[in-house]
């Protein structure tokens, strides 16, 4: 969906996807109260919303957390009409339009809760992942609502959970890639030839398999993208030696 086909929609003055008042409208957010008063919410936190829209879920978490210190920046694909008197009653929202998810203009871990009501399932999976994990802080809560449980979100989400536990459970892998990266901070010597050739092939080939029980997790959470260059790294500097 186009930046331009968000503006218009959102200029309709509509703030959900849901009729103003409906039961649906009404359950969500009675849902999202529930799911906000469930986290801890720091001291002087500084919190994030994906695609507020009009401001359906940027209201709730101002209402819901009316007695905290704490400052919302929220973002929107399009230029949005968030309400003007929402806005003026609260100096503590920031504003950014026209950015996208896969582009977040905030700092690495500067993020204490970030919120996606309808909004993350548009991004481009991959990059808004890895975006997400950047800007959120250590022990930070990313709390997230998509349209279906069979979204591509949920999806991506749960094959990457699923391939993480995994290598997280295969303790010959975990000790082989903790190998390499040991050997690569080490001297080099001739005798770790064999060894670092012996290693990357059983990694490469374990995550190749964890990638098919996963149905593509091991692909879509980043981890071939961090442990592949330092494999082939180390595989041609021993070749170019001989």
């Amino acid at each position: 969906m186009s930046e331009k086909a968000w503006e218009n929609y959102w200029s309709s003055g509509l703030q959900s996807c849901f009729p103003k008042n409906s039961t649906a409208d009404k359950q969500l957010e009675l849902t999202w109260r529930k799911a906000i008063n469930q986290i801890e919410i720091p001291g002087n936190a500084c919190l994030l919303e994906l695609g507020c829209g009009n401001g359906f879920l940027t209201s709730i978490i101002i209402d819901t957390l009316a007695d905290k210190n704490f400052t919302l920046n929220v973002m929107d694909y399009s230029k949005v009409q968030l309400n003007d008197l929402l806005i003026k009653k609260n100096n503590k929202v920031n504003i950014v339009h026209e950015t996208s998810i896969e582009l977040m203009p905030y700092e690495s871990s500067s993020i204490n809760v970030l919120f996606s009501n309808f909004a993350f399932e548009y991004a481009e999976t991959s990059k808004a992942i890895k975006q997400t994990a950047r800007v959120l802080k250590p022990g930070g809560c990313f709390l997230y609502n998509v349209h279906s449980n069979c979204s591509l979100v949920s999806d991506v989400s749960t094959s990457i959970y699923d391939a993480l536990e995994k290598i997280q459970e295969n303790k010959e892998l975990y000790n082989n890639i903790f190998q390499i990266i040991s050997l690569k901070l080490a001297r080099k010597e001739e005798k770790n030839k064999d060894g670092i050739l012996k290693l990357a092939k059983q990694i490469i080939d374990e995550l190749k398999n964890i990638d098919v029980l996963s149905n593509g997790g091991v692909a879509s959470s980043g981890v071939v993208e961090d442990i592949l260059p330092l494999l082939i790294f180390r595989m041609r500097e021993y070749r170019y030696r001989n």
